[in-house]
């Protein structure tokens, strides 16, 4: 599977574990986090309108801090999972805007394939 990002360089992600090392503290590159989140926001914008609806009220597209605090408010996930989100969203901000690039650890990365399954989940259970 491929993903692809709509920005100046195209970020590719093959449906293979990035090159991690195995010494504690290891770190993913940004284009394998990004194309990871990219996903999980994919599957939080596939969920029914009904639970976005008020957030795109509040602006054409809305954003995923938006659909997060939409998500919360109907309480159809657990709270850590949502806290895990908003977490990878604010990381996510730092990569995209320069201030975080090479400090994404594995840890972070799986949260995000975690977060993505589960977003999944839901879609396919309403």
């Amino acid at each position: 599977m491929v993903y692809r990002a709509n920005c100046k360089s195209q970020l590719f992600y093959k449906n293979s574990k990035p090159n991690v090392g195995v010494a504690q503290g290891d770190v993913v590159e940004a284009k394998y986090f990004i194309a990871a989140f990219i996903e999980m926001e994919k599957a939080l914008r596939n969920l029914p309108l009904n639970i976005i609806w008020e957030a795109q009220q509040i602006q054409r597209n809305a954003s995923v801090s938006d659909m997060l605090r939409e998500l919360r408010y109907k309480d159809w996930l657990e709270q850590q999972k949502i806290d895990d989100m908003y977490h990878l969203n604010r990381l996510r901000n730092t990569v995209v805007h320069g201030e975080n690039i090479s400090n994404i650890e594995n840890s972070d990365y799986e949260k995000v394939k975690e977060c993505t399954d589960k977003l999944k989940e839901l879609r396919n259970t309403l």
